[in-house]
């Protein structure tokens, strides 16, 4: 490949469009003035090269290269250079197919420059890869040789020396031009890199491997636990969708079926409303018919007979209320007479013991009175021979003879009526003793013989009585109990009506609010089967309550449109509602488990307070109440604002900058802190708050008034049932009152009370005789102490001791006289006591029998007479009370049979009316079951084509399907239940795991598992990549070794022979410095075989030494073309002719090109390009070697001259 034809436009001096063409392949030459342009020629090769360091191009910037800079109104340089590429050998990569390629560089004014190859746009590197594919790279140019410079490759030193400075090389600069000649050079620079990024690759993987144990291994070990659950959630999910989609096409096969079902029953359904309808309104007419009959003979009935049966049944009531009561007194009176009847025989019996009694006592009287007469006639025999003692004695005593009847007035008369006082006290002692006896007698006589059956008859009355005193004080203590109040009745039947009155009012307010209020109905239906209410807690407005009525406005105006926001408990629930809760409008839920409470912190409450005042202002949250489990809600909505009283405090409390906060006036208007103020009339004239917290008012008002007419009701039943209570509490008290006063009346003239009564009767006279003999007990003892008084007297007036002997021997008598007296006194009083107690047993006798006879069996007769005749007179009122109950009740039952007469023509149509208004009643409950049917079936139609277009909307597969539900396979329908519930427990199982189900964890899997892999696999790559560049180091080092060697040996072969035509009889080799080479070389130099320093070389020689050593170097590695930039200009003719010679002859397979003003050099040239430059523009004329010969004769000559002050060559040079 070589440069056939460059094209330059607007390039440095080259304003217009210039061709520079043909280019010979092998040798062609450049020249003409200093100025002229011809070294713009070689810079528009390196532009189009890619050169990257414009100083080599004499340039500051892209831009400069523009002729002149744009000034002239050319703003763009363009610079084409087309490739002769019929050599595919030295065909770059991927262009063997051209013959011909082009390369196009252009740079434009303030814009960019751009690459074409073969007129196509294409990117810098690939340009730049394009030459150093053929070894032509612009920044490493060895195959540019520039004026009295070479190119360097090394990195650490300047890329440009001149002749001098080659031939000043250390021996390892030298070694280093061999290396780069090799190639070397360059593996030796990337070798360092590569060591550098060996090291940088040791780090990385350091670093890989610290990521993989500290961060990715731990996280991938999580995201795959999360993984095998997400895996086990979508294959779970894959059963569910394949249990849903089975559901599901059995749904859809039902709904097919209702949808079928539904519509035959709602036109069977609509024929029977039709029919049913059709009967009712018969059944209504012959209902109307039928009463309008029971009514006319109601009227009738009512107005003839209701009155009168109604006074019949009062009369018959008390008829049999007087049967009742007669019946108790017959029942006592019977009973009564047959204890007086009882009571008469057992005196009957009493009165015969007591004859037999009193018999006998008769005869043992009789004998005692013989006895005691016997006694008597004894004792006045011995009482009559004691009393002529005592005369004796007295009258010896006292000097009277025995004969004398006068009395003594001395102290016998008082001592005998003292005596006799004694002896009458004595005997009425033992008389009433005796009495007291026989009194004692007779009481335990009665009570042994009748008090126990007479007290165990009255202990039954007793019982008896105290039973029905015992229940009358129960009927009193109910009656009292009961506490029946007709005043307080009165009152609460009072208090009820305006209760009920109040309460409609109310329920109406309640029931029909205000039309405003229509918002705060939230109305949806349940978006699951088992949907709980307690989920939606309602409306924000319905969930505060404004305890200040002045605030509602500022507190509306707080809430603005959320007051109309829906508080429920999470965002599923608001999901559910809005997805299938049929909402009737749009609608902003708050979900209480997401919703981020916004409220206003403490230190800007206390802030707002400070600035504006405790008094006016305070937190809208403040002032309103609400439940605390709404309490985030409330927040949301209230906790972001203050209420203030007047606009100075809200304007402060808004602008202040330590509380920066939205502020309400009590009148509604707004102070938010951006700077905006809102104001003026209301859009509404009603306020919502202000009438939610009137309902609420009127509510809670309702709730207090039915609660109390709840419980009026309930006391006025109370009180009713307490009257209903009293009132029979009132008849059986008055019953059991009347059979007390009976019972007690037999009680006082039963047999057993008269019996007691004479038990009590003997008691007190006992007690009576108990103290008549106490008192002459009294009255004994005061005559036997006045006995005992005269005695001591009459003792102390007897004189004389013959008086004494015969008063003694008087005495003696007296005493044997009272001692007989006295004996047979013991023995008469004996038999006295005896016939005295006879007597009084028999007078005892006597008198119990008389009482017997004449009181107790008279009173019994008496008693059972009055009995029997009360009995009687009983029997008469029960019987006459019978008679009139029953005519009561006779008149009742004719009366009730003419009623019932007539109520059996009213009971039957009444019949026929209940039985007309069942069937209409059957009728209407089955018109309105079909209705509902009707309505269910419309329903149910409704939703199941409803359902049958949202499923196959929302699953086309079921029209392609649908033919298969029911069959054997994917819809088999056999098993349903049992999918069911699998569908169930799986669901069940899914919500477990999608509670901990990381949505994202397959793609975070992945990617940390690729992310993993990739570490591991540059990790691997790294150490891979280490180990092959330590052997490829390695292997390179060795050919490095290799190739220096044969590149040393070709470079100074071709050193030699190079120099040697440049300079004949001389010769030049490289000489190692060491034992290697690389340790560094050295140039050698010797003419006619005497070696020399170089130090002692011309300048000339130097300049051809380096060059010598230049080309061979390009030698070893040719490019495709060389540029010569006036390499000769050092030298003399002879050398220049040399040099072209030698080009010619070592260059035959590369193109050069060189820009020369001496004819030896370009003579050689086979192509000679001239450059010229009129009015600062540059041109360029080609011609070939045979018109250089021809036209540059003169040129030699000139060449040859000395540069003296009078040559012409400045004249050459002088233009820049």
């Amino acid at each position: 490949m070589y440069i056939a034809e460059i094209i330059v436009e607007g390039f440095k001096s080259y304003a217009h469009r210039t061709v520079i063409g043909k280019f010979d392949p092998l040798f062609n030459a450049i020249t003409g003035l200093n100025g002229s342009g011809k070294s713009n020629i070689l810079d528009s090769i390196c532009f189009v090269l890619g050169i990257s360091q414009l100083s080599q191009v004499r340039v500051g910037s892209l831009q400069e290269l523009v002729f002149k800079k744009g000034q002239a109104g050319i703003t763009k340089a363009s610079v084409t250079i087309v490739f002769n590429n019929e050599d595919k050998k030295t065909s770059p990569v991927g262009y063997d197919e051209f013959n011909s390629i082009s390369v196009t560089r252009q740079v434009v004014i303030g814009g960019r420059n751009k690459y074409l190859i073969n007129g196509s746009l294409a990117q810098a590197g690939k340009v730049l890869n394009f030459f150093q594919s053929v070894q032509l790279n612009v920044n490493n140019p060895h195959f540019l040789i520039m004026q009295g410079r070479i190119t360097k490759a090394s990195t650490t030193l300047h890329p440009f020396f001149s002749f001098w400075q080659v031939m000043n090389m250390k021996p390892l600069e030298i070694l280093g031009m061999i290396e780069e000649a090799a190639g070397t050079r360059m593996y030796e620079t990337k070798k360092k890199a590569t060591l550098c990024t060996i090291e940088k690759k040791e780090r990385k993987v350091e670093e890989i491997i610290k990521i993989l144990q500290d961060e990715i291994s731990p996280t991938l070990e999580k995201l795959r636990t999360e993984r095998d659950e997400f895996l086990a959630y979508t294959g779970n999910q894959t059963v569910v969708d394949k249990l849903e989609r089975v559901v599901l096409a059995h749904g859809y096969a039902q709904s097919l079926e209702v949808l079928k079902s539904s519509e035959k029953a709602e036109k069977e359904v609509a024929e029977r409303i039709a029919q049913l309808q059709e009967t009712i309104s018969s059944h209504e007419k012959q209902i109307r018919e039928k009463k309008s009959k029971i009514a006319s003979l109601t009227d009738k009935r009512d107005k003839e007979h209701n009155s009168l049966l109604k006074n019949l049944e009062k009369e018959s009531g008390s008829a049999s209320e007087l049967v009742v009561k007669a019946n108790v007194a017959l029942s006592h009176k019977q009973e009564a007479l047959q204890a007086a009847k009882k009571a008469y025989q057992s005196t009957l019996e009493e009165i015969a013991a007591l004859t037999r009694a009193l018999t006998t006592k008769t005869r043992e009287h009789k004998i005692a009175d013989e006895l005691l007469k016997g006694a008597d006639a004894t004792t006045a025999g011995l009482v009559e021979t004691l009393r002529i003692v005592e005369a004796q004695y007295e009258t010896k005593s006292i000097g009277v003879s025995v004969g004398s009847n006068a009395k003594s007035t001395s102290t016998a008369d008082p001592l005998m009526d003292a005596r006799k006082a004694v002896t009458e006290a004595t005997t009425e002692v033992k008389q009433l003793e005796m009495e007291e006896n026989h009194l004692q007698q007779q009481l335990r006589e009665k009570k042994r013989n009748n008090e126990k059956p007479a007290q165990e008859e009255i202990a039954r009355y007793n019982k008896q009585i105290d039973r029905l005193k015992a229940e009358l004080e129960d009927l009193k203590q109910r009656q009292l109990s009961v506490g029946f109040d007709q005043e307080k009745l009165d009152e609460l039947v009072k208090n009820h009506t305006n209760l009920q009155r109040r309460a409609a009012e109310l329920k109406d307010k309640k029931d029909h609010p205000p039309p405003y209020l229509s918002r705060l109905q939230f109305l949806y239906s349940n978006p699951t089967p088992s949907f709980d209410h307690g989920k939606v807690k309602g409306l924000v407005a319905k969930l505060i309550d404004v305890p200040d009525p002045s605030t509602t406005t500022a507190v509306e105006t707080v809430a603005g449109g959320r007051l109309y926001n829906v508080v429920v408990d999470s965002e599923k629930t608001s999901s559910e509602l809005i997805k299938n809760g049929r909402l009737q409008d749009r609608y902003t839920f708050i979900p209480l488990s997401q919703i981020r409470a916004s409220r206003l912190p403490d230190r800007v409450v206390s802030a707002a307070e400070s600035v504006a005042g405790r008094d006016n202002v305070r937190l809208a949250l403040f002032l309103v109440r609400y439940s605390s489990e709404v309490q985030k809600a409330m927040e949301y909505v209230f906790g972001g604002a203050f209420i203030c009283k007047d606009d100075p405090s809200a304007s402060k409390v808004a602008f202040s900058p330590s509380t920066a906060a939205r502020a309400v006036t009590l009148g509604g208007d707004v102070y938010d802190p951006r700077g905006t103020l809102t104001g003026g009339s209301q859009q509404s004239a009603h306020s919502v708050l202000k009438a939610m917290c009137e309902l609420n008012t009127v509510n809670e008002e309702y709730e207090a008034v039915t609660g109390n007419l709840k419980d009026v009701s309930i006391q006025i039943t109370g009180i009713q049932e307490a009257g209903r209570q009293t009132r029979s509490v009132k008849t059986a008290l008055d019953l059991k009152q009347h059979e007390l006063e009976i019972l007690t009346a037999q009680l006082s003239s039963s047999p057993a009370a008269q019996v007691i009564k004479e038990i009590e009767e003997l008691q007190q006279r006992v007690v009576l005789k108990q103290e008549a003999i106490a008192q002459a007990k009294e009255r004994l003892a005061n005559a036997t102490r006045r006995c005992q008084e005269l005695q001591g007297q009459e003792g102390t007036q007897s004189t004389g001791s013959s008086r004494d002997a015969e008063l003694k021997r008087l005495e003696e008598q007296i005493r044997q006289a009272k001692a007989a007296v006295k004996k047979d006194a013991n023995q008469r009083k004996e038999k006295k006591q005896t016939a005295e107690k006879l007597r009084l047993e028999k007078e005892g006798l006597e008198k119990e029998l008389d009482i017997q006879q004449n009181q107790q069996l008279k009173q019994l007769e008496e008693q059972v007479r009055v009995s029997a005749a009360e009995l009687k007179d009983v029997e008469e009122t029960y019987a006459e009370a019978k008679v009139k109950r029953d005519q009561a009740k006779e008149a009742e039952e004719a009366r009730k049979k003419e009623i019932e007469s007539q109520s059996h023509k009213i009971t039957k149509l009444n019949q026929e009316c209940d039985e007309l208004f069942s069937r209409k009643s059957e009728a209407e409950i089955d018109l309105k079951k079909h209705e509902h049917s009707r309505e269910k079936c419309s329903k149910a139609k409704e939703q199941a084509s409803k359902y049958i277009r949202e499923k196959e909307k929302s699953h086309p597969w079921i029209n392609s399907d649908k033919h298969k539900f029911g069959q054997k396979g994917d819809y088999d329908f056999s098993h349903i239940e049992d999918d069911k519930r699998k569908l169930k427990e799986k669901k069940a199982e899914q919500e477990e795991l999608f509670k901990r189900l990381n949505r994202k964890v397959m793609t975070m899997y992945e990617s940390t598992e690729e992310k993993y892999h990739d570490l591991v696999k540059k990790r691997e790559k790294l150490e891979k990549d280490k180990k092959s560049i330590e052997t490829t180091i390695a292997n390179l080092d060795l050919k490095k070794k290799q190739t220096l060697q044969a590149t040393f040996k070709k470079v100074d072969k071709d050193f030699t022979s190079i120099f040697s035509s440049l300079l004949p009889g001389s010769t030049a080799k490289l000489e190692k410095v060491g034992d290697t080479i690389f340790e560094g070389l050295e140039v050698k130099v010797a003419f006619r075989n005497v070696w020399k320093s170089l130090t002692e070389l011309s300048g000339g020689q130097r300049s051809l030494l380096a060059l010598s050593l230049i080309l061979a170097l390009l030698l070893y590695k040719p490019a495709p073309m060389y540029i010569l930039d006036e390499v000769d200009a050092a030298l003399d003719p002879s050398h220049t002719q040399n040099i072209g010679s030698m080009l010619k002859t070592h260059f035959g397979h590369s193109q050069f090109i060189v820009v020369s003003l001496k004819k030896g050099m370009y003579n050689n040239a086979n192509v000679v390009f001239e450059a010229k430059c009129i009015d600062g523009v540059s041109t360029v004329s080609r011609r070939t070697n045979k018109d250089v010969v021809a036209t540059g004769a003169d040129s030699d000559d000139e060449d040859a001259q000395p540069h003296g002050p009078t040559s012409k060559r400045p004249r050459k040079g002088g233009r820049t």
